[in-house]
C-alpha cells in the first residue's frame, strides 16, 4: 500500500514519529519509510518535533512520580540528573590536567645482584 506525503506527515505527528508503526500500518518496510522521511525536510522536521513533543510528555509524567514519591522515579532523576551533585553509582575518574604522569617500575630481586 501507498502512502501519500500529507497522509505522511500526519502519521508522524499522530504516531510520535514512531515510523515502524507507521511501515506496518501500511504495510510498508521500516527502511521505506525512514528514507522517503530522510529525503524530505518537512517531513524530518515534523518527525524530530514529534519526538521532541513526546519526551517532553515522559519528562512530564517523571515529575508527576517524582512528586507523588514513586521511589523508581526519584533514583532516576538522581542518578540521571543528579549526577553533578555525586548521585551515582559510577565511579568516575577525573583527570586532572596539572598532574605530570608518573611511572613506577618494580623488578623482581632474583637474586643475580648481591651487595657485599
Amino acid at each position: 500500500m501507498k502512502i501519500s506525503r500529507p497522509q505522511l506527515l500526519r502519521e508522524i505527528r499522530e504516531r510520535d514519529g514512531n515510523l515502524s508503526e507507521i511501515a506496518r500500518a501500511y504495510g510498508l518496510t521500516y527502511n521505506a519509510v525512514h528514507k522517503r522521511v530522510q529525503g524530505d525536510p518537512e517531513l524530518s522536521a515534523a518527525m524530530l518535533e514529534s519526538r521532541e513533543a513526546l519526551v517532553d510528555q515522559a519528562q512530564a509524567k517523571l515529575g508527576e512520580a517524582v512528586r507523588s514519591g514513586s521511589a523508581w522515579a526519584v533514583k532516576f532523576v538522581l542518578e540521571t540528573w543528579g549526577k553533578s551533585r555525586g548521585f551515582t553509582k559510577q565511579l568516575e575518574v577525573v583527570e586532572q590536567p596539572t598532574a605530570k604522569p608518573q611511572v613506577v617500575l618494580y623488578l623482581p630481586d632474583n637474586g643475580r645482584r648481591r651487595t657485599i
